[in-house]
């Protein structure tokens, strides 16, 4: 049977081409390498979200083609669901895009104002899990944001937008540097060294102080900025962190005391009713750890998830909760997600040949 298709032109330029179903759309925003609009599914009963893909630049096509399958793969509950795919055209040679639909997710973590130490720790304690589960299948997010982060009224969360994940390479080699928003991005790939999951670890945490106090942790400056931003916040990184770079770049180190997480997240500036000292001591002990620039000392996902400031705030015992009365009970095992890299390591960067490739992906 054929499938019926529509244009509609949404954000006062971008043409839409949709499936029927697919009814009432608005622009929600943009996203890596995508437009996203909302919709109603009239097939299915529900809203979903939709991300238009341009497939007209060959060195994206790798990007394109890991979101589709990392999305396809994902059986990850704190990741959004796939619920569709589909182009109108004809063969992978004249496709100029595509579209994903999505789960949709009523806010961000962008639009959501947290009150309390209990909401903040349940959507931290969360988070933590989501992107632990995702490394367990491999997988570096490498755009972790609010604006990245689905959450419901009842503040479940689900990670969104995979437009720049990868699996993490096996030898440690070196990958993109040009990752990470830049207010968000870890030291480590500023100064384009190896990384690990450790980089969405520190993206965590500049959440989490964010979500402290409702203000960025960093200002949108240049990378150099960025680089000297981060220094006035954690000092100096140690001998063993500079000895592993390049000379050249070890002379732009100088010798910076960095501050207490006492002046920097002072309890005035802690944006949270009934105000506890003890709370706010534990969140800035969490956020220490987080926020380490050497990746050797940041905290894993493990030791994060056992740190007292989920105890205290109740947030491990209601996820364990939510488990039952959302989740079901149901104990996930990880999805084998696709070694992307091996994948298309054979597949020519012509654009009509990505094209291609994405198209069968799509009509698997």
């Amino acid at each position: 049977m054929n499938t019926e298709f529509y244009q509609t032109i949404l954000d006062g330029t971008e043409c839409f081409t949709l499936k029927t179903q697919y009814k009432n759309a608005k622009f929600v925003g943009k996203g890596s390498y995508g437009v996203v609009v909302s919709a109603y599914d009239t097939q299915n009963d529900r809203f979903v979200a939709i991300k238009k893909i341009k497939c007209i630049d060959p060195t994206l096509g790798k990007y394109w083609f890991r979101e589709l399958t990392l999305l396809k793969s994902s059986k990850n509950r704190h990741t959004v669901a796939l619920l569709d795919v589909f182009t109108p055209a004809k063969s992978g040679e004249i496709m100029e895009d595509f579209y994903i639909v999505m789960e949709y997710m009523e806010n961000t973590l962008h639009d959501v104002l947290l009150r309390s130490h209990e909401q903040l720790a349940l959507i931290i304690y969360q988070l933590l899990i989501a992107l632990k589960e995702l490394h367990q299948g491999n997988i570096i997010h490498r755009d972790v944001k609010p604006s990245n982060i689905g959450i419901r009224s009842d503040y479940t969360l689900k990670l969104l937008d995979f437009g720049m994940a990868r699996e993490k390479s096996a030898d440690n080699s070196r990958m993109t540097s040009g990752v990470q928003t830049l207010i968000y991005r870890a030291p480590e790939i500023l100064l384009n060294t190896s990384y690990d999951y450790k980089v969405d670890i520190w993206s965590l945490g500049c959440i989490f102080a964010e979500l402290l106090t409702g203000e960025q942790l960093f200002k949108e400056r240049h990378e150099f900025h960025q680089l000297t931003d981060i220094m006035r916040i954690t000092g100096t990184p140690n001998e063993r962190f500079i000895s592993k770079l390049p000379a050249s770049t070890q002379k732009i180190f100088k010798n910076c005391e960095g501050q207490k997480m006492e002046n920097l997240i002072p309890d005035d500036s802690i944006k949270m009713e009934n105000i506890n000292s003890d709370r706010n001591e534990l969140a800035r002990d969490l956020l220490s750890k987080f926020l380490q620039f050497d990746p050797e000392d940041r905290i894993s996902f493990e030791d994060a998830l056992q740190h007292e400031y989920f105890e205290e705030t109740g947030a491990s015992e209601y996820y364990n909760r939510l488990e039952i009365d959302i989740f079901g009970g149901e104990k996930l095992e990880l999805s084998n997600f696709p070694q992307i890299s091996q994948q298309t390591s054979d597949i020519p960067s012509s654009l009509t040949d990505w094209r291609k490739v994405i198209y069968e992906e799509i009509n698997i």
